[in-house]
């Protein structure tokens, strides 16, 4: 289990480093892409800051899609049609108490 998440963490990392190379547009726009998912083993979390095996292999899907240049809702739509519309989070119905700060 440690080498794979290891293994995950390294491919995340690299992964992050081609987002950020690919420019500072594409990195905002994976954090973006990443923000409006919550992590599907417990859908309490995004994705962006949830340490969960499945919220790290999201990450990883999502920079690689982003540095192939899919766009936006196809992204979401990928998620939407493996778990559903519960996946997404709407800014509108988002709960206040939520932060992105580790207590």
């Amino acid at each position: 289990m440690t080498q794979k998440l290891s293994a995950v963490l390294l491919l995340w990392t690299t992964a992050s480093g081609l987002a950020f190379a690919g420019g500072q547009a594409d990195s905002a726009r994976v954090q973006r892409l990443e923000a409006r998912l919550l992590a599907p083993c417990c859908y309490q979390e995004p994705v962006s800051t949830h340490q969960s095996e499945i919220a790290l292999k999201m990450r990883l899907e999502i920079a690689k899609w982003v540095e192939q240049g899919l766009p936006d809702d196809e992204i979401l739509g990928q998620y939407v049609s493996r778990y559903g519309n519960k996946i997404l989070i709407d800014p509108a119905t988002r709960p206040k108490h939520w932060n992105y700060v580790v207590p």
